[in-house]
């Protein structure tokens, strides 16, 4: 599960870490309508490694077509570069696993 940090009024959740996340780079699958819920370039977004908080940069989006028992339906590929777990009391990024 991924969230937008600091996110709009009721639109936490933005999508789910997608096959292929690396060390670096966390692919996250969502929906078109992501954009709505404050999904976009330059965006901050919150997932979870070993029960904290790491924070990542919205670097790029594609759009990629899949198809479902239900027939085809756009997904959205959103890639962020990993930027750690803030320290408040360091002022800066700390490494993540």
């Amino acid at each position: 599960m991924v969230e937008v940090s600091d996110p709009p009024q009721g639109a936490p959740i933005v999508g789910f870490v997608g096959e292929g996340t690396t060390l670096a780079d966390l692919l996250i699958d969502t929906a078109p309508m992501a954009a709505d819920a404050g999904l976009q370039e330059g965006r901050l977004v919150v997932a979870s490694i070993s029960g904290r908080d790491v924070l990542y940069q919205i670097t790029e989006a594609l759009i990629a077509g899949q198809r479902a028992d239900a027939g085809p339906r756009d997904v959205v590929r959103v890639t962020a570069l990993k930027l750690g777990i803030w320290s408040e009391h360091h002022t800066v990024f700390e490494n993540a696993a």
